[in-house]
């Protein structure tokens, strides 16, 4: 399992996001006060696929962070694009080499362009996907 912070439903609040690897999901935790959090509401990443890891970021310029997940299962990375309240819309995933077990990501403005970018750790072949 593996966790994210930050406030995705902008209410100055720090909320949790979790890679659910046996349950193929990811949990979303929101602070509703006091340090407080609700209860998990997951979103599914399909079967399985194996989320392992998550990071938060906003991928698309909206006012929403969203949530990217690297599935170790299915070979691919999605992203949940992230819109009022704190939910997130369905999930987009981008293949990579079958067989390569996406394992961690890392996200920057690599190539200076304003948008996010997001590298991926390959397992298998210890290499790395841009």
């Amino acid at each position: 399992m593996h966790v994210a912070v930050g406030d995705i439903n902008n209410d100055n609040k720090v909320d949790i996001v979790v890679a659910n690897t046996g349950a193929n999901n990811i949990g979303v935790f929101m602070e509703i006060g006091d340090r407080t959090l609700n209860s998990m509401k997951p979103y599914t990443t399909g079967n399985q696929s194996l989320p392992i890891y998550v990071v938060l970021a906003n991928f698309n310029h909206d006012p929403y962070l969203d949530v990217a997940f690297a599935n170790t299962g299915a070979d691919t990375v999605g992203i949940f694009f992230g819109y009022d309240n704190g939910n997130f819309r369905n999930v987009s995933t981008y293949s990579i080499k079958s067989g390569s077990q996406a394992y961690r990501l890392a996200i920057g403005d690599f190539n200076n362009d304003n948008f996010v970018d997001t590298i991926v750790a390959i397992y298998a072949s210890h290499m790395v996907a841009f």
